[in-house]
């Protein structure tokens, strides 16, 4: 195989440990580079389809709402080399999440993006800055989050919460469906009480009481719990800004750079006993970038199409959550049956119960053994039906892979795909291999001709 030589390589050279590189290799013959056809399930088709649910004045409505959004204006210059990292969290986010930033980080799921900068154009505070864009890429690619995006904005929602909520309750729950874990299931309880939208501590004190509760009754908090505790430790609170305030006046969470920094820093900082993720944010995404191929969609010649499409489709969801099967966004009493998978797994490996031992702060101190492992219903066993992707009203790609009338691959399928999208991705390796060899050799001639020719001379 040609991985077998990657030891060899300078990369590796640098301080990469091969464990790193064989993992992101794994990431990466999973999930595939997204082709036309995916991206038109995750954005929607190029011209809407009408029906008794989606009619030509929702359509020119869902138009007339974007070109007084701003997002035309902001998005104008997206074609600048400035947007370079935007366009690599794009590329991140599809090959990982099989899911868009506007559409995964926005009101769909109960977030958004607001700049720490100062900004004289108000619709540009909600451009993600370049520094937003390369902690987010980064953190992506992490195999804590298991390649579930669920996993990945119910910690960035609590990072957010923990920065500006204070005692106001935003109706989010953490962990809803699963209830695998009795830190979180007792967290949800305790919120879900409530009455009123104030809560009788903080997010982060009532996540502390519910672990301590579950250790006194002898559950063991998930790994999961632990991260967010451990997030929760370590995000400083602030006063929200004017447009904070108006997002959570609005229930949505506003993030910034600072809130992904946490996560990146929680990640680094556990002491994770299971080895599945035990790796520090940046080295795999260094490893991430060294092994994929560096040349896939969207270009940045795209951007600005992919982005003001992702954003229309956006707005038709939020204004008919029932054509693409959106979830509730809310608290148990508010929510439906209903659930679409996510681009990867539930995650539920990291809700399983683990065994930490809390010390009186709360702080988990030894045995954390989540199993890390993808759930066999997400890629086909049973109905297709993920438990815990509706949490915080996800919108999956997969809606509209629902509404086109796709069905979803059957576990074998799957492995079939997997294993030749694997063998595929060896062979571009192999290929790589060849023509990186081939041009030493001709750059080597190259110099020796001219060697030759000033010895001529």
């Amino acid at each position: 195989m040609a991985s077998s030589n990657r030891t060899n390589w300078p990369f590796a050279v640098r301080g990469i440990p091969d464990s790193v590189l064989e993992l992101t290799r794994t990431m990466l013959e999973q999930n595939p580079p997204v082709d036309e056809v995916t991206v038109n399930r995750i954005l929607g088709d190029l011209q809407p389809h009408f029906d008794s649910k989606w009619t030509q004045a929702m359509e020119d409505e869902v138009q007339r709402k974007f070109q007084a959004s701003g997002h035309p204006e902001s998005s104008g210059a997206f074609y600048s080399a400035h947007f370079r990292p935007l366009c690599e969290l794009w590329r991140v986010s599809f090959r990982i999440f099989r899911q868009a930033p506007p559409m995964m980080l926005s009101h769909l799921n109960s977030i958004q993006f607001v700049s720490q900068l100062p900004t004289r154009n108000p619709s540009s505070q909600y451009v993600f800055t370049n520094a937003a864009c390369q902690q987010l890429s980064a953190l992506m690619v992490h195999p804590v989050w298991q390649q579930t995006s669920r996993l990945f904005l119910e910690a960035l929602a609590f990072a957010g919460i923990c920065r500006l909520a204070g005692r106001r309750d935003l109706r989010l729950r953490f962990n809803n469906k699963d209830k695998t874990c009795p830190a979180l299931r007792r967290l949800n309880e305790e919120l879900d009480s409530l009455n009123g939208d104030q809560l009788r501590l903080t997010l982060h004190e009532a996540h502390k009481e519910a672990r301590e509760a579950a250790l006194t009754r002898g559950d063991q908090p998930s790994a999961f719990s632990d991260l967010l505790f451990r997030i929760g430790q370590i995000a400083a609170q602030h006063q929200p800004s004017d447009a904070e305030e108006a997002a959570l006046g609005n229930m949505i969470v506003p993030f910034n750079l600072q809130d992904a920094q946490v996560l990146a820093g929680a990640i680094d900082g556990m002491d994770w006993k299971d080895p599945a993720f035990a790796y520090k944010v940046t080295e795999v995404y260094e490893a991430f970038k060294h092994e994929r191929d560096p040349y896939e969609m969207p270009h940045m010649s795209q951007l600005h199409d992919f982005h003001v499409r992702a954003v229309k489709q956006a707005m038709r969801i939020e204004s008919c959550p029932d054509r693409y099967h959106l979830n509730s966004q809310r608290s148990t009493s508010e929510e439906g049956d209903g659930g679409l998978p996510q681009g990867g797994a539930d995650g539920a490996g990291l809700f399983s119960p683990t065994s930490p031992v809390i010390d009186g702060d709360g702080q988990a101190s030894s045995e954390t053994q989540p199993s890390g492992q993808k759930d066999d219903a997400m890629n086909g066993n049973g109905s297709g039906k993920d438990d815990g992707s509706g949490q915080n009203g996800m919108a999956s790609h997969r809606a509209v892979d629902l509404t086109s009338g796709q069905a979803l691959l059957t576990l074998e399928e799957g492995r079939l795909l997997t294993e030749k999208n694997r063998l595929l991705t060896q062979e571009v390796r192999e290929l790589k291999e060849k023509l990186r060899v081939r041009d030493e050799r001709i750059h080597a001639m190259v110099s020796g001709l001219r060697v030759l020719a000033e010895k001529l001379e």
